[in-house]
């Protein structure tokens, strides 16, 4: 027997897909920005709100564009929920990463995290997308919209301001 399917149905089915494929990935992204579980959980179930109303535009898409789509829109969606709750969140349970392995070096992410944090919005945005997302220039380019020349141009002038932040908060960069 034949059954035709609604389009809700089809929505539905999509929309379970795309979490049980991507959610992980959602929420690694979002634990990075956020550095907190809680919020980290309030990004993903923000982003599945957006997912849905977007839903339309979602079902042409390729993975790959997908994928992007995703991790920009999550990426988004945290830094929201960190300006909404107005305090960046920096704590001990720190995403598994080599960088993590010694005290002094988990601090000192949280520094630079916090400094980069601190900064205007476009250079943020940059700083963000190379250093806790690990975009390549390329991503960033695309992200973006613009040449991948004009995002390395544009990167190494947010790269230069940090440094300038680095050393008037104290800290010796070589």
């Amino acid at each position: 027997m034949n059954r035709a399917f609604s389009h809700h149905e089809i929505d539905d089915e999509l929309i379970t897909d795309i979490f049980r494929r991507y959610k992980d990935s959602m929420y690694s992204t979002a634990l990075r920005i956020t550095s907190s579980p809680e919020l980290a959980d309030e990004t993903v179930q923000e982003a599945g709100m957006k997912i849905m109303a977007h839903i339309d535009s979602l079902r042409p898409m390729p993975d790959d564009e997908l994928r992007k789509w995703l991790k920009v829109m999550v990426r988004n969606t945290a830094l929201n929920i960190l300006r909404r709750e107005k305090k960046y969140v920096l704590t001990d349970e720190e995403p598994d990463r080599p960088v993590y392995n010694a005290v002094e070096n988990r601090s000192a992410y949280n520094t630079l995290l916090s400094l980069i944090r601190s900064m205007p919005e476009g250079t943020r945005e940059l700083l963000e997308m190379k250093f806790v997302l690990e975009y390549t220039n390329g991503e960033i380019a695309k992200a973006l919209g613009i040449s991948e020349n004009a995002a390395g141009v544009r990167l190494f002038r947010a790269r230069a301001k940090l440094i300038d932040l680095l050393r008037r908060e104290g800290y010796n960069y070589e």
